[in-house]
């Protein structure tokens, strides 16, 4: 007898089931270790070298705007940890986030801040794709154009 494959489906990917409490505590660890790591390898500031404070003040305000995102961030993904999610989405969230609490601590050092701010952007710039390819973050009829009348 010949099998027909025509009904046959591909098996759909596992979705990550471990709870919210396990993904938000490696969330948060990881955010705290990337601003360790960041902390470690920024440079130490050499006290003959005069320091701009205006300069400084500037960087401390925007490191507090960024950890602002990373805050409201955090509390998306906890939220969004509380349903089923696909690995690599998970991953991608996870390491998004980390990226951006490291940049942002590093902008907090005022220690490179060039590759801080590219890092700062690019993964928020892919967090942001993760969110949009999100089924169960987006709606799909947010994701639709409107059609024209």
């Amino acid at each position: 007898m010949a099998t027909s494959f025509k009904n046959a489906s591909a098996p759909a990917r596992p979705a990550l089931e471990p709870s919210r409490w396990l993904l938000s505590t490696v969330l948060l660890a990881g955010c705290v270790l990337g601003a360790i790591a960041a902390f470690a390898i920024a440079p130490a500031v050499d006290a003959s070298v005069p320091v701009d404070r205006e300069l400084v003040r500037l960087l401390h305000g925007m490191a507090l705007v960024k950890l602002a995102f990373v805050a409201a961030m955090a509390g998306l993904l906890v939220w969004r940890f509380g349903s089923p999610v696909e690995a690599p989405i998970a991953a991608g969230y996870l390491f998004s986030l980390w990226s951006i609490a490291t940049a942002t601590a590093l902008i907090w050092k005022s220690a490179y801040i060039g590759p801080a701010a590219l890092l700062f952007h690019g993964a928020g710039f892919a967090f942001l794709l993760l969110a949009m390819r999100d089924e169960r973050l987006v709606p799909e009829s947010l994701k639709r154009l409107p059609r024209k009348p």
